[in-house]
């Protein structure tokens, strides 16, 4: 049986075990010429743990994490924030334009983004009223396929790799107008429905658009590199894809448009080790294919929310495996960023708060081996392999705040098994997300909502953000929580 414990929560990341605060320091965000506090979008300590980068819709500020002392100030507003892995370089992504910074005296650095193109190397041509499939490249991903021949007819495609991606009909079009449909970004996923010559039946081709270089009007087709995408990743949509880009060069290395999953809020996380990419939303599928993924799971579903140990909020219609009262069905997708393949898919909870629709965020442990998915009243453990739910916190209050469009609410960092919650009365739990104990408590002093929760990679340093000013944290070892860590 799944372990459900009460707590106050609103935001939560994992933290080490080990450690408890001590040193506190604060900055107000607010400038004396402000009337308001800025909103805050996003805040990342660096590799080493000696700065933190936070984000607000009016600036981008580091902060000394040694004393709290600012040290720079940029008058931009990034949503996207990240360190390259040497800690040498900072990415930030903005609704205009992206930035690239030197840390050692956060210059900026010139660079142009590049987005390489991908192709899947067909020319199609007009014949009879119909758009006819008139040269394969050789050595092209349609060629690989051997699915597709000179003379076939293009009907219509599909973007992305699932079966209820983006559909655009071709019957009509211009050969010009099917050209630039089936372009895209190198490594995402376009699926062609072509009826083959001599045939009235159709069929649909997966294909994996690939990157080429042109040589004397001839494509020499080139691979995804596994080594390109090892640096620390920034993540933004850009029209359909969700794209990634390191802190080191800023281009994009890997680009994702679901197959079944419609992206709620934009929900998605990247492993500790930027092999996986993981995103949360509705699934794009019939009651009856939903059905077929909650029996692959195995979970005794009548037992969540049929009555008894189930019955954790009353009045609630409450479905272990994504199945809300109003019929819809959520789940997750993961994809290898190096491939670009999926990795695993399985269904996952909702919440009976405002009806079953919000999670409030996602991320993997730190061995990526686990995703948390946190809603409004509930923090889920999923293992990766089996797509099994390992483990269930339930939260006492539920919210009467709902999170920012996008608004990241879990983080993982080591595999300590402890969790920072952030609380509405202003403070930070430390929790045992496996029994559910608080270890402690880190107050900000004020009562409110605690928006933000950052941690250092080597778990030594807490931030947090309340009523307009970010808390800088130095936590030391307690007994009590050495204790717990050696158990």
């Amino acid at each position: 049986m799944l372990n459900r414990i009460a707590l106050t929560l609103g935001l939560v990341i994992l933290f080490n075990a080990e450690l408890l605060s001590n040193e506190h320091f604060t900055v107000r965000l607010k400038s004396s010429k402000e009337w308001n506090n800025p909103t805050v979008a996003t805040m990342l300590f660096s590799p080493d743990g000696s700065e933190l980068a936070v984000a607000t819709n009016r600036r981008l500020q580091f902060i000394r994490t040694a004393d709290g002392e600012v040290t720079s100030r940029h008058e931009i507003s990034p949503f996207s924030i990240v360190y390259s892995g040497d800690g040498s370089r900072f990415f930030a992504i903005t609704t205009r334009k992206n930035h690239l910074l030197r840390t050692s005296d956060n210059a900026s650095i010139p660079f142009t983004p590049r987005r390489e193109p991908g192709y899947v190397g067909i020319r199609v041509g007009e014949k009879n009223g119909k758009l006819i499939i008139s040269h394969l490249d050789q050595g092209s991903p349609a060629v690989e396929s051997s699915e597709i021949r000179v003379g076939d007819e293009l009907v219509g495609l599909c973007h992305g790799r699932g079966p209820h991606g983006e559909t655009v009909n071709l019957v009509g079009r211009s050969a010009t107008q099917a050209t630039k449909e089936i372009k895209g970004l190198a490594g995402s996923y376009v699926r062609l429905k072509t009826i083959p010559k001599g045939s009235l039946d159709p069929r649909t081709i997966l294909l994996r658009r690939r990157a080429a270089d042109s040589i004397a009007g001839t494509r020499r087709w080139k691979e995804f590199a596994p080594e390109t995408v090892s640096d620390h990743l920034a993540r933004c949509i850009v029209g359909n894809y969700h794209e990634l880009r390191p802190a080191s060069t800023g281009n994009t290395v890997a680009a994702f448009r679901m197959g079944n999953i419609e992206n709620d809020r934009g929900l998605g996380a990247i492993s500790p080790d930027g092999q996986l990419f993981a995103w949360v939303g509705e699934y794009l599928s019939t009651p009856d294919e939903a059905l077929r993924l909650r029996e692959r799971t195995g979970i005794d579903n009548e037992s969540i929310g049929g009555g008894g140990d189930g019955a954790l909020v009353a009045g609630a219609a409450y479905d272990d495996l994504g199945f809300s009262s109003t019929k819809r069905y959520y789940g997750v997708e993961i994809y290898d960023v190096g491939s670009q393949d999926l990795r695993a898919t399985f269904p996952i909870a909702v919440d009976p708060t405002w009806g079953g629709k919000v999670h409030r965020g996602v991320d993997f442990s730190s061995d990526s081996k686990q995703l948390i998915v946190g809603t409004g009243t509930r923090l889920h453990v999923y293992d990766i392999e089996s797509g099994k739910r390992t483990n269930e916190i339930l939260i006492e209050r539920e919210p009467t705040i709902k999170s920012n469009y996008g608004q990241t609410v879990v983080k993982s960092t080591v595999a300590k098994g402890v969790a920072a919650v952030a609380s509405y009365v202003g403070s930070v739990r430390l929790v045992d997300i496996n029994t559910g104990k608080v270890l402690q408590v880190v107050s900000g002093r004020q009562t409110g909502r605690v928006t933000h929760v950052a941690l250092s990679s080597d778990a030594k340093k807490l931030a947090f953000h309340l009523n307009g000013v970010v808390h800088v944290v130095h936590l030391q070892p307690s007994m009590a929580m050495s204790k717990f860590a050696s158990d």
